[in-house]
């Protein structure tokens, strides 16, 4: 993990479009468990499967500098939004932090977690989680595709329920 290719990430990004999806988890085992991989391959997704479904959205910005990102709204946001301790919210509601770079992909992680929701580095591959308190995982991340910045938000509930929402940005 290091932040030296972080460049490619840093500006100022305002949200365009977004997707959300949500699932659950086939259980092929007799415990009634997901297995690890499953919810490995869900929470390191990088939500390019969903651009096609992308639709109009707007009202958040995010500045993302070599020290870390902030975000706010700019206006109302029709986003599906997990607040910075992991609950589903009915509004967007934003937060600063870290952005730490693995490979290609940028990971966000807020300021401050509760001490109970301080997830374990590659527990999952090699997703960053942004919150686990052992029954909620969320990894937040960010790719490029040509000059958008796609974040994908990938959830995991119970070992079981899964949601991602993908939002699309423009540099500005």
């Amino acid at each position: 993990m290091n932040n030296s290719g972080l460049g490619i990430f840093q500006g100022t990004w305002e949200l365009v479009s977004s997707h959300a999806t949500n699932s659950e988890i086939e259980i092929q085992n007799e415990d009634d468990e997901a297995s690890n991989d499953a919810i490995s391959n869900w929470l390191n997704d990088d939500g390019h499967p969903l651009l096609p479904l992308v639709q109009p959205a707007q009202g958040l910005r995010m500045e993302i500098h070599a020290n870390g990102f902030n975000e706010q709204c700019t206006g109302e946001s029709p986003v599906v939004w997990f607040d910075a301790e992991g609950c589903l919210s009915d509004t967007v509601q934003p937060f600063s932090g870290r952005c730490t770079l693995v490979g290609s992909t940028a990971y966000l992680r807020p300021e401050t977690m509760p001490s109970w929701a301080i997830p374990q580095d590659n527990q999952y591959g090699n997703a960053l989680l942004r919150y686990d308190d052992g029954d909620t995982q969320i990894c937040d991340q960010l790719t490029q595709d040509g000059d958008r910045l796609l974040r994908s938000v990938n959830v995991v509930t119970d070992g079981l329920y899964l949601n991602r929402i993908l939002m699309v940005y423009a540099r500005i």
